[in-house]
């Protein structure tokens, strides 16, 4: 008889329990985000193309001039050039500034990332004056797409030229699956801005089991991302020649009154 009671107590302890364990999880899940994001900016390999809004000093010059590279496979003199156009200002161009960005969800129930547009927030015509160019290089094996900010309210388009579906958008043919232990989702994004440089973020559309969302993404301070584009008006436009040893050939705007620094 004892026993009888005993389970009797017990049973309802355990379905208020497990109910009370079931309202926390439930809990926990609507408070936990669709997906959180990682966002880093990737080194832009090692010969993109850097801007400057005014002409290289008489020492800057000098300065860049001496990373040759002496050897035209050497990668540690290149390295150091962007180390020391940083340091002076320099930007990078639209096309060489890539972030990677890295999709996360910790919840129960899937989530799916259906679509991504930019948004531009403001867009105004470069300064460019100067014009340093390496050449360039690199791939990598994560998707990776761009959105082209010349276009209104450009969709993310497939950049990898060994995707079938290459120069297409990139959500006609794929999507991002996270929750319901998916595994984290990867792409790298680039913003392509040709003749303007923009303020931009993306606009994305996910779905869960309660319905079609959206949300903006932005850089990983919470700001635009910045796309510098190139002006037609600059003034001079540095070329890394990787051969005769290494050297840098400067011309100006005309692309024809060309010099070899250091003189």
């Amino acid at each position: 008889m004892a026993a009888a009671i005993d389970v009797w107590l017990t049973e309802p302890a355990v379905r208020a329990q497990k109910s009370a364990e079931k309202k926390l999880e439930d809990s926990k899940e609507k408070t936990t985000p669709p997906f959180v994001i990682r966002i880093r900016e990737e080194d832009p390999g090692d010969w993109p193309i850097y801007v400057l809004d005014r002409l290289l000093t008489e020492e800057e010059r000098r300065k860049l001039a001496a990373f040759g590279p002496s050897d035209r496979h050497s990668l540690v003199e290149s390295r150091a050039a962007r180390r020391y156009l940083d340091s002076i200002g320099a930007k990078l161009e639209s096309s060489h500034m890539t972030h990677s960005m890295t999709f996360f969800s910790e919840k129960k129930s899937p989530v799916s990332i259906t679509n991504m547009h930019a948004k531009k927030v403001r867009c105004t015509k470069p300064k460019t004056v100067t014009i340093i160019h390496f050449i360039t290089q690199g791939n990598s094996s994560v998707s990776s797409v761009n959105f082209e900010l010349s276009e209104p309210n450009p969709p993310a388009m497939i950049s990898d030229s060994e995707d079938e579906h290459n120069q297409q958008p990139y959500f006609n043919h794929h999507r991002i699956d996270l929750g319901a232990s998916q595994t984290p989702g990867g792409l790298r994004v680039t913003g392509v801005s040709q003749e303007m440089t923009c303020e931009w973020n993306i606009q994305a559309e996910y779905r869960n089991t309660e319905g079609v969302f959206k949300t903006t993404i932005e850089d990983s301070d919470g700001d635009p991302f910045i796309a510098v584009g190139l002006s037609r008006d600059y003034q001079e436009y540095w070329t890394r020649i990787p051969y005769d040893g290494g050297y840098w050939q400067v011309c100006k705007s005309d692309g024809r009154n060309c010099v070899r620094e250091p003189k």
